[in-house]
């Protein structure tokens, strides 16, 4: 603003005659001109006139005379506008040399108004392309889209302002670089071009138009004139021919035209509902006798058809695949008039109408006739129907139990339950199901399997109730007596083994007291008769034969009693820490000493950590399973014992290559005096699997076993490392 100048072009440099635009950098711009213009104004004058803003524009222009460095004056057209750069005005002043034209320079002042004026971006070239000349549009375009203004304006090459430009292709930017020389050269009147120029902000288009004429030499004018406005139009009518289309074409409604009894539109509920495609409709040469080939009626729906009688007409067609379907159809052409159309029908499948008509009749029957009682109601349970089955089953008509509270009606009972958990879990759920006492009208109850569930509309609201209830009454008698007969046949199915079992135990018991007992009457016997003659060593064999048989009674009682307190759940587990080894070593010892003639004991121990266990029912379930082995396994067999670690578990396996057990024996092995059929003369009380099954219960255990009669048995215990400290 202060007249000094802060930058200029080479051209600008070149026309003064100086070699380098730095040399005009903060020159003073009014002393590269004479005092006084041609027209006789002072230059400071004029250039104070027209450096000051316009209040219409910011862009001014004025012939004005230069003078070059080497003292000529240079007539020229003086082109002034204020920009703004960061807060600061600047003026932009562009210099069009006037070669000894200057008497036309008020001619070309108006006409250079006039092309500002448009809205058009305009910029004016010579035949080599170069801009001479561009308008304010074209200036304003280029500042708004970031361009720099002094690249792209007067001097620049018009191609090259293409080729940067957004929107133009390469091969449309070589289009308009062959139009330039074919127009320039008279092959080409013309050139016009329509292209995109979008911008982060907003879509755009243009047209480019080139058109020659001549000035002292060949010009030429682009134009590049806005069409968005048109295009978006052309655009939104197409995007709505395509939605009316779509639309039609997807209508959930069957729409046809027809011309010359040819059908010219056939949609996709068409499709849909005959089967047939819009291909096989339009080409065929008469496409009605596939929908209706009953030539009658084909007819009749004809003259229908001539007289436009018809609206809301139902129709019979047959689809592709043979089935009959109804159509309800309306001729529509007096209200969509469509020249090159004779007809509009629209019509819409009712068949599933007419087949929920004819499903609603048969419901309708079967609640009427149905041997439950279906029961609606509203949502304060308030009766809405009432079938004939309710009436037979509640004693009350229909007429009296609509419009009354359903508990009204039946006074309903629910056993276990109450009538507010019921309800509170019916609207929860939206459905119960279950038994129910109800009452007749003459108060006789009546046991109900109900099946409750609740009605709702299209969008989910509960708007009622629906119940199908069904008399158990008589059922729920026979099921009571069934419960009576079980009960009973249970109770003696408890006598008979009751007294099985003590006819078992009293077999066992009478036979292995017997024994004991004669050999003790026999030793007592002997002992009296020939006292005087036995020797005191015969004396002590007769007295030792007689504790051993009062050793195995009383074990045979201690048997007993374990079992019987065992079963009781007497016997609590006493639980300590132990070496899990060092007790199988005992054990082991022990078994050798009680069968001296007996086997010899393999023990392979895995574990050698502790258990807390309850040691001593440990030892006895162990020294039961060894000594059982030890005595059914023939002399020259195999007894072995195994201990390993398994989680959180420890597992004792003892093998033997016995007598096994028999496969039917095994199902009652635990059982208390059951003894297997193949243990011939061997002595046992058959307590001892029993009593072991209750003790690695009661230590939270559990036993297997695996036999094979003359080939062996396994038993494999499973014990916790430690059952849980007392307090």
């Amino acid at each position: 603003q202060d007249g000094l100048i802060l930058t200029c072009n080479h051209t600008f440099a070149q026309l003064l005659r100086y070699k380098n635009p730095e040399d005009l950098q903060e020159k003073p711009f009014l002393s590269l001109a004479p005092q006084q213009q041609p027209n006789g104004k002072p230059s400071a004058e004029l250039w104070h006139e027209y450096q000051t803003p316009s209040a219409t524009t910011s862009f001014r222009a004025m012939p004005w005379q230069l003078q070059t460095a080497d003292g000529e004056y240079l007539d020229c057209l003086l082109k002034l506008q204020h920009l703004t750069f960061n807060g600061t005005t600047q003026l932009f002043v562009h210099i069009v040399p006037q070669h000894r034209i200057s008497t036309k320079v008020h001619a070309a002042s108006l006409a250079y108004q006039a092309i500002n004026a448009l809205d058009a971006h305009i910029a004016i070239l010579d035949e080599s392309g170069r801009i001479v000349l561009v308008n304010d549009a074209w200036r304003r375009f280029a500042a708004a889209n970031g361009a720099d203004v002094s690249r792209v304006c007067e001097g620049a090459d018009y191609l090259s302002v293409c080729d940067t430009a957004a929107g133009i292709s390469i091969k449309e930017a070589a289009k308009i670089g062959n139009a330039i020389r074919l127009i320039t050269n008279g092959k080409m009147d013309g050139f016009a071009m329509e292209y995109d120029c979008h911008s982060p902000e907003q879509e755009r288009w243009f047209v480019l138009r080139i058109t020659r004429f001549e000035q002292d030499k060949p010009y030429l004018v682009t134009t590049h004139e806005t069409i968005t406005e048109r295009v978006q139009a052309e655009r939104a009518l197409r995007q709505r021919e395509e939605l009316m289309r779509m639309i039609l074409q997807n209508m959930p409604v069957m729409l046809v035209a027809v011309s010359n009894r040819k059908i010219i539109a056939w949609n996709k509920e068409c499709e849909r509902v005959t089967g047939y495609n819009r291909e096989e409709m339009e080409q065929h040469p008469n496409p009605f006798t596939l929908l209706f080939p009953d030539a009658a009626y084909r007819e009749h729906l004809l003259k229908a058809h001539k007289e436009q009688v018809y609206r809301n007409w139902e129709v019979e067609i047959t689809c592709k695949n043979g089935e009959k379907r109804e159509i309800l159809i309306s001729n529509i052409s007096a209200n969509f008039p469509i020249p090159e159309w004779d007809t509009w029908i629209v019509g819409i499948d009712i068949t599933p109408l007419r087949e929920a008509e004819k499903s609603q009749v048969f419901h309708t029957f079967l609640l009427q006739n149905i041997l439950d009682a279906v029961i609606s109601a509203d949502m304060d349970f308030v009766v809405t129907s009432w079938n004939p089955a309710a009436e037979l089953m509640y004693g009350w008509t229909a007429k009296e139990a609509i419009g009354r509270p359903f508990v009204e009606l039946t006074q309903p009972q629910y056993p276990g339950s109450t009538r507010e958990a019921v309800i509170e879990k019916f609207l929860e759920q939206g459905k119960w199901r279950g038994e129910a006492i109800h009452h007749h009208r003459n108060g006789a109850p009546i046991n109900i399997l109900a099946s409750v569930s609740m009605l709702r509309d299209g969008n989910g609201k509960p708007t009622g109730i629906v119940t199908v209830n069904r008399d158990i009454t008589e059922h729920k008698m026979l099921e009571a007596e069934a419960l009576r007969n079980a009960m009973l046949e249970t109770e003696l199915e408890k006598e008979r083994e009751v007294a099985e079992l003590k006819g078992r135990f009293m077999s066992i018991v009478s036979h292995q007291f017997r024994t004991p007992l004669a050999v003790i009457q026999m030793a007592v016997d002997k002992m009296i008769q020939y006292n005087e003659r036995l020797t005191y060593q015969q004396r002590l064999n007769s007295f030792e034969r007689i504790s051993a048989q009062i050793r195995y009674m009383t074990q045979l009682i201690e048997d007993v009693l374990k079992l019987g307190q065992a079963q009781k759940g007497a016997i609590e587990a006493q639980p300590e820490q132990f070496n899990v080894c060092r007790l199988c070593e005992d054990v082991v010892e022990e078994v050798h000493t009680v069968h001296p003639q007996g086997h010899f004991i393999s023990l392979a121990c895995d574990y050698t950590g502790q258990m807390y266990q309850d040691r001593k029912l440990l030892w006895q379930v162990l020294d039961n399973l060894l000594g059982n082995a030890v005595k059914y396994t023939p002399q020259d067999g195999m007894v072995a014992l195994e201990v390993y670690e398994e989680g959180d578990t420890v597992v004792f396996i003892v093998k033997d290559s016995g007598i096994g057990i028999p496969e039917e024996d095994q199902k009652h092995l635990f059982e208390p005096f059951h003894r297997a059929t193949n243990v011939g003369s061997i002595k046992g009380t058959g307590m001892g699997m029993a009593i072991v099954k209750e003790y690695i219960t009661t230590m939270g255990g559990t036993i297997e076993v695996e036999s094979e009669v003359n080939v062996g048995t396994t038993f494999t215990v499973r014990l916790p490392k430690q059952l849980p400290r007392r307090g």
